[in-house]
């Protein structure tokens, strides 16, 4: 999910990562951020996109970092609405796309 224009006290790290208590991660991703002066001193202005990261995922903050872009994309059309789809649902998915290359 992308946040625009975004208001920090410090250049933010590129990729940050916050650990959730029911496992899974919080990555946060920023980009764009430049010092800007305003009437109480100075600050930090850019964008910023986040997106939960599933307790299956193995990639660190380093991995993420490595392939900034690819994650940026995808963490901008994040929505934490969508539903899930179901370990079944996924499955019969590739079940149909094997047999559509098979062409069965």
């Amino acid at each position: 999910m992308l946040h625009e224009k975004v208001m920090c006290a410090a250049a933010p790290e590129k990729v940050t990562e916050e650990l959730l208590p029911e496992g899974g991660r919080r990555i946060v991703l920023s980009a764009d951020f430049a010092e800007i002066e305003n009437a109480d001193g100075s600050c930090w202005c850019g964008n910023q996109a986040d997106f939960l990261l599933p307790t299956d995922r193995t990639e660190t903050a380093a991995d993420i970092e490595e392939s900034f872009d690819d994650w940026w994309e995808y963490a901008v059309g994040y929505d934490p609405t969508a539903p899930v789809p179901s370990l079944e649902d996924r499955v019969n998915d590739l079940e149909s796309a094997l047999l559509a290359l098979l062409e069965v």
